[in-house]
């Protein structure tokens, strides 16, 4: 029971939200677009996967030219800390949004995640764990402006639960961060 399953949530993040100002790219539907900006910024996440509990952190930044979310998550799993790092965007020649992830441990999944009218996706996943190849169904449910859940099952079939929530923008910190 991997709760790196579980922070595939984070990559789930991508798209369940409120619109964000940004301009449409010849490439990704505006509605797609407006999605990610949504998940800009940082968040925490509270998850569940079986019996195990745990806490970490996701955050997420436009690619150069917002065409695509780089994100970049952890989490402690039995007091080892566990790190993800991904990509979402728009596969045009399937009209679905993709994501890759990529964790410790030589774990990796990619999810094909469907938008729906009210900002919430549901997903095919492909995961790869202890050594093993899988597939789940995944979803991202959105509870307001600055919550979204996501649910989904790891290779051992264990449910994923992960909540995450959004926090609030810090001004200056990226300035303060340089100049200590």
């Amino acid at each position: 029971m991997r709760i790196a399953t579980a922070f595939l949530a984070g990559l789930v993040l991508v798209v369940v939200a409120r619109p964000a100002s940004c301009q449409e790219t010849a490439s990704i539907p505006k509605d797609v677009l407006k999605n990610f900006g949504y998940f800009v910024g940082d968040w925490k996440s509270e998850s569940q996967v079986g019996d195990l509990k745990s806490e970490g952190t996701w955050s997420g930044r436009w690619g150069k030219g917002k065409n695509c979310l780089i994100r970049e998550s952890s989490y402690s799993e039995n007091g080892e800390m566990m790190f993800g790092s991904g990509v979402i965007g728009w596969d045009a020649a399937k009209k679905r949004i993709v994501e890759h992830v990529f964790w410790t441990k030589n774990q990796n999944y990619t999810i094909l995640w469907t938008l729906d009218a009210a900002g919430n996706l549901d997903g095919e996943l492909t995961g790869f764990e202890e050594g093993k190849q899988f597939t789940a169904e995944a979803a991202v449910t959105k509870n307001g402006a600055n919550e979204c859940v996501y649910t989904s099952k790891n290779l051992a079939g264990d449910d994923i639960k992960v909540v995450f929530h959004k926090q609030p923008r810090v001004k200056g910190k990226k300035a303060k961060e340089k100049k200590e």
